[in-house]
């Protein structure tokens, strides 16, 4: 369906996606969140955070690939599903 949209909603998925940038790491725990690519309503983004257990403990960091899709009804990205997932730094989590 993105693909018959017209040119006009470009802008809107871009300031979306800007706009999902920003709450996705408005905790500030990203090290850094950055687009893969992008077709049509999907996009892949690669996110650098560090995580933390229930009681406060630094888990490490974490790298994951995520899949999003745009709704262009409502405008905005969400999380499909995640495509990859490593540990960087830390102790092993099981």
């Amino acid at each position: 369906m993105c693909e018959q949209l017209d040119e006009s909603l470009s802008d809107s998925r871009e300031a979306a996606l800007h706009d999902y940038f920003e709450r996705r790491c408005d905790a500030g725990q990203c090290e850094s969140i950055e687009l893969v690519s992008t077709t049509g309503c999907r996009a892949k983004v690669r996110v650098v955070e560090r995580r933390f257990d229930a009681y406060g403990e630094e888990l490490g960091l974490f790298r994951s690939d995520e899949g999003l899709e745009f709704s262009p009804l409502l405008e905005r990205w969400r999380k499909r599903k995640v495509l990859d997932e490593k540990q960087l730094l830390g102790l092993p989590v099981h």
